[in-house]
């Protein structure tokens, strides 16, 4: 269940960079990222900025996971980053919950609330552990 759940984390992930490229390229509109509360271009580029790195970050600690990405981990930092993660998406989830824009109440909220359940189940799951 692990290795599954590992995957379709890196699948959301790499929905989430897309989207989020599109959002700075402004081909999908800033107003729906962020909760519609983003009010410049340039508030945009710095959030925006942020949600990529952050969202790289996961993938290349998924990619370990998954034998993407050749690096060994401590299963102490490793169990950590899954808890930061799973609570992450938690607050997220319910930060949708109160966006301004229904599509991103509707479709995002669905999306973080699988990640957070997913990440539980990485770190809960009886199928190997997390390295």
């Amino acid at each position: 269940m692990k290795k599954l759940a590992y995957k379709i984390l890196f699948t959301l992930f790499t929905g989430a960079i897309v989207y989020h490229i599109l959002i700075m390229c402004q081909v999908i509109p800033y107003k729906l990222a962020w909760g519609g509360r983003l009010r410049s271009l340039q508030e945009m580029y710095v959030f925006e900025t942020f949600s990529l790195i952050l969202n790289l970050l996961f993938m290349v600690f998924i990619g370990i996971h998954l034998q993407i990405v050749q690096l060994k981990l401590h299963p102490i930092f490793a169990k950590s980053v899954w808890w930061f993660l799973a609570i992450v998406f938690a607050f997220n989830t319910l930060g949708n919950l109160y966006a301004i824009y229904p599509l991103e109440k509707y479709i995002f909220t669905p999306i973080t609330f699988l990640s957070s359940l997913f990440s539980f189940v990485v770190i809960f799951g009886k199928d190997g552990k997390i390295e």
